[in-house]
C-alpha cells in the first residue's frame, strides 16, 4: 500500500504552530493550546493597537491645547470650534507641525 501525503489537517495545525513558536511550555507544543494562545495573542494585539492609538490622539490634543493656551491665549475648544464653524478640515497633526515651526 502506497504511502498517503500529509493531509490538509496536518497542515493546519502545522500552521498555528509555526505562529506560536515563541511561547513557552505546552503553548506551542499542543495544537488545542496553540490554537487558543493564538487567537487570544491576536486579540490582545487589537486591543493594544487601540490603545496606542488613543493614546497618541490625546497627546495630540494635550500638545495643541497647550500651544495655544500659551501663545495665542485661546483654548482647544474654542478653537476647534472656529475652525468647525468657518467649515475648515485639517489635519491635528498639521496644526502641531505649523505651531512648532512659527513658535520654535
Amino acid at each position: 500500500m502506497a504511502r498517503s501525503s500529509k493531509s490538509l489537517q496536518i497542515k493546519k495545525r502545522k500552521k498555528y504552530t509555526n505562529f506560536t513558536k515563541g511561547f513557552f511550555g505546552r503553548k506551542k507544543n499542543c495544537f488545542k493550546l496553540s490554537k487558543q494562545y493564538y487567537l487570544k495573542s491576536l486579540n490582545k494585539r487589537y486591543i493594544s493597537i487601540k490603545n496606542k492609538k488613543r493614546i497618541f490622539s490625546e497627546k495630540k490634543n494635550i500638545l495643541i491645547n497647550f500651544i495655544f493656551r500659551i501663545y495665542y491665549g485661546i483654548s482647544y475648544n474654542k478653537l476647534f470650534f472656529f475652525l468647525k464653524s468657518n467649515y475648515c478640515k485639517i489635519n491635528k497633526l498639521k496644526i502641531i507641525y505649523i505651531l512648532l515651526k512659527t513658535t520654535f
